[in-house]
Order: structure tokens, then C-alpha cells, then sequence
């Protein structure tokens, strides 16, 4: 399995791919990551940069298990593709 995260600015929604990656924005252990070596792209549909999202991302963890609550609260509200 290989998830996409973006292409430049491309935005891209069709039912076999979702560009940018629909729950990067909710993801820890891809945007903490990521804002190692490109903290300043924009998500071009957040209008943010990787680095606003890294800090959107720590004030809404969960204490007790913080990414796994983001992913499982993110596929509930948005269901499996």
C-alpha cells in the first residue's frame, strides 16, 4: 500500500485518488515528518503550511492516545474509501 501525500499544489479527487491525502492534516506520524523537510509547503485546500498544521495537529491531541484518536475520530466522521 502507498498513500500519496501531495504533488506540488495539485489538487485531484477521483474515486481511486485523493490528492492532496484527504487525513494528512490529522496524522502525527506524517506531518511531524514532513515538517522536517518541507515546513513551509501550503496544502492547497487548508490554505495552511506543514508546519501551521504540525502546530493545529499538537493542540488537538488527545493525551491518552493522541494519533490513534485523530485517525479513528477522522475515518468514523468521514467513513473508508
Amino acid at each position: 500500500d502507498l498513500d500519496l501525500l501531495f504533488v506540488g499544489s495539485t489538487v485531484i479527487e477521483t474515486r481511486s485518488l485523493s490528492l492532496p491525502h484527504p487525513r494528512m492534516h490529522e496524522r502525527g506520524f506524517v506531518l511531524v515528518p514532513l515538517n522536517e523537510v518541507c515546513k513551509e509547503w501550503i496544502h492547497p485546500l487548508l490554505h495552511r503550511t506543514v508546519n501551521q498544521l504540525v502546530e493545529a495537529w499538537e493542540m488537538s491531541r488527545n493525551p491518552d492516545d493522541r494519533v490513534t484518536h485523530i485517525e479513528l475520530r477522522g475515518e468514523q466522521k468521514r467513513g473508508v474509501r
